[in-house]
């Protein structure tokens, strides 16, 4: 009877034992942040940033349930590889707040171009009036958002073309390219010329250059201007020079003169000179110092065709005269 009535009390202690810790159990779960996870984004700073705080769609802490048992509220950043951020509470209410922002020490910069992701691993230590601690974990993902703060880059330091002063108006004769580590709006590159002119011309997204007048009608032999890029965010520019030198084509087609000789028969003797071919071309002026040009000139040569054999089959080419 007596073991009976021991084991019916400790039955009951049990279940009491059992109950406190459910109850425990559950006090405890009532101290845990709101989502396991959460997304933000901070503005990009290249240079030192002072106290920028990340921004999310839905706000980051603990619900406070009964305010009566919380003693208090302390949120630490425990990734060791991440040095840039802190984390920050304040209770307002019947929430705690998480603030995760830069440090103040003057040497955290953000760099989107560098790291443009974060994943910190936050945890909450929260002291309860019974003297009961609860830790608690969350992660917080952060974008860096980011800012005009690079230039377009020129692939090249300096263009150079080579434009033949035969080239029809409106033909490509070269193309450009920049780029830009930034990302959106602040990635699109527009191409132009800084000096106008009416002699080229660049389009302004995919950075072809052409010709738009005929060279012609000036004579200069040499041009030159400086290429800008500049991107559609805040109007970032970089500049490069560009040279267009006007390269002499011949347009003028050799002319051929046959000099009549004898009829060629089956008794034709060899060595007997059967045709003379005079050719004539006119070359247009071409620079001989960069201050100077030589005159037109018309350069005249006699071919002289021989037959070297008794078959006529085989004929030699002999350059006679030349002017």
């Amino acid at each position: 009877m007596a073991a009976a009535k021991s084991n019916r009390g400790w039955s009951l202690a049990l279940v009491l034992l059992l109950l406190l810790c459910c109850q425990l159990c559950l006090s405890a779960e009532d101290w845990h942040f709101t989502s396991e996870n959460y997304i933000g984004r901070i503005p990009e700073c290249s240079v030192a940033c002072d106290r920028l705080y990340v921004t999310g769609l839905e706000r980051m802490g603990i619900q406070i349930k009964d305010r009566q048992k919380l003693s208090s509220v302390k949120y630490r950043i425990v990734n060791r590889e991440v040095d840039e951020f802190k984390a920050d509470e304040k209770i307002v209410g019947d929430f705690a707040f998480l603030f995760i922002r830069t440090k103040t020490d003057g040497t955290t910069n953000l760099n989107r171009e560098r790291t443009a992701y974060y994943s910190l691993n936050v945890k909450a230590k929260v002291t309860l009036t019974d003297g009961r601690v609860v830790n608690s974990f969350t992660r917080v993902s952060i974008t860096i958002a980011d800012v005009n703060d690079a230039p377009p880059l020129f692939m090249e330091y300096r263009y150079q073309f080579d434009v033949p002063n035969t080239l029809p108006v409106f033909s490509t004769i070269g193309e450009v390219k920049a780029t830009d580590a930034d990302e959106g709006f602040n990635a699109e590159i527009y191409y132009a010329f800084d000096e106008v002119t009416e002699d080229f011309a660049v389009h302004p997204t995919s950075g072809s250059v052409y010709l738009t007048r005929a060279l012609s009608h000036s004579g200069r032999t040499q041009y030159n201007n400086q290429l800008v890029a500049y991107n559609r965010g805040r109007g970032r520019q970089t500049k490069v020079p560009i040279q267009f030198t006007v390269v002499e084509r011949n347009q003028h087609v050799p002319t051929f003169t046959f000099m009549p000789r004898p009829a060629m028969s089956a008794y034709t003797p060899v060595g007997m000179t059967v045709l003379v071919i005079k050719v004539c071309k006119l070359v247009s002026r071409q620079p001989f110092t960069h201050s100077s040009y030589l005159s037109k000139m018309e350069l005249d040569f006699v071919l002289m065709a021989v037959i070297i054999s008794a078959s006529g089959v085989l004929i030699s080419f002999t350059l006679l005269d030349s002017a």
